[in-house]
């Protein structure tokens, strides 16, 4: 049985309002979602040493989440807490996602010897509960355009050892080509499609976008947005990773915290500001998110090359940068381009 309530009252105010923010009523995912190191007596002693059968329509559980071959090489940019891995169940092809000791934070945590010698289940937590995260949004959302969650297995904190039956968390997803590598565009992905299948393909994610602002969960921030969480699955391009996604607002305390910065070598420049109002920054997540959108699918879509031979792509592009990019803008201009007489 779960209890909300006393959950609550065990958690840190950071993690409450993560919390309070994602209160739905399938009791058995939040067991799985939240189980972090304050609430560690309640969810990890009494639900993690059983293995965590999710009972839903989803292909994959711990009932046979083994039986698919991973391949010993990471798939996708590695994230500072998890890697994604190519496996094969039955010919199919799928992506599996696992929090690591040897990546980005969790590393540098057992590393420090912080924990002694229980450092890689202390070390292990937050990790995993990013990949909870995501796991809930997926479960909590659907578009067709955002990247299908096949199924996952709870066992434990454990993440040094990578096999499918002692790994601690794994989730298993749809698997998709990326599009963008740590260095640019992968061309060998991207030079295929067409103009018209990338017009096509960017519709559909304006309105995954449109979708996020009336969501199930609340409207939906996407502070880390990057052309790397971009995918062609089939003939759809679809977005991943949500393990940072937030309904939680932007707190401020002045106009000076409601600003988003452009940094490189030659120092920082305001890409845009928003008044902070009553402690908080007034559309901060709607305008973040127009801003991440854009630099997502010009850098990995609508490259300078693709923009050069559609002129309409270069007004849109020109839009993005002086703050004026609308997804009522994206439609019409894509719509019109590609020969539709009626917008979504």
């Amino acid at each position: 049985m779960c209890h909300t309530s006393s959950m609550i009252s065990k958690i840190s105010p950071v993690i409450g309002t993560i919390i309070l923010t994602f209160i739905f009523t399938q009791c058995n995912l939040w067991i799985i979602s939240f189980c972090t190191k304050q609430i560690s007596d309640l969810c990890f002693n009494q639900q993690l040493t059983k293995e965590y059968q999710n009972k839903s329509s989803l292909a994959f559980g711990c009932h046979n989440i083994n039986n698919i071959q991973i391949e010993n090489r990471s798939y996708g940019v590695p994230g500072v807490n998890k890697k994604a891995y190519f496996g094969v169940y039955e010919g199919q092809e799928v992506a599996v996602r696992m929090a690591t000791y040897d990546n980005g934070n969790n590393k540098q945590c057992i590393e420090s010897s912080l924990y002694g010698i229980n450092g890689s289940t202390e070390c292990s937590r937050f990790g995993n509960m990013k990949l909870m995260k995501d796991i809930l949004m997926s479960q909590e959302m659907s578009h067709p355009n955002m990247m299908l969650l096949l199924g996952y297995c709870l066992r434990s904190d454990e993440m040094i050892d990578k096999s499918r039956s002692k790994h601690g968390l794994l989730a298993v997803y749809e698997y998709g080509r990326e599009l963008h590598g740590l260095h640019g565009p992968i061309l060998t992905t991207i030079q295929h499609m067409s103009i018209e299948k990338r017009l096509e393909g960017v519709l559909g994610l304006v309105d995954l976008m449109k979708y996020f602002e009336t969501s199930p969960v609340g409207f939906l921030g996407l502070p880390d947005l990057k052309p790397q969480h971009l995918m062609i699955v089939g003939d759809k391009i679809k977005m991943t990773d949500f393990d940072d996604a937030t309904t939680a607002p932007r707190k401020c305390v002045d106009d000076s915290t409601c600003s988003a910065k452009r940094c490189d070598k030659n120092g920082c420049t305001t890409t845009f500001a928003v008044p902070c109002k009553q402690n908080q920054c007034e559309d901060y997540h709607r305008v973040n998110n127009k801003r991440r959108f854009g630099w997502s699918i010009f850098a990995s879509i609508f490259t300078p090359a693709v923009r050069e031979k559609v002129p309409v792509l270069e007004a849109l592009y020109g839009k993005y940068w002086r703050n004026k990019l609308s997804y009522t803008s994206f439609l019409e201009l894509i719509n019109r381009e590609l020969g539709h007489e009626n917008t979504r």
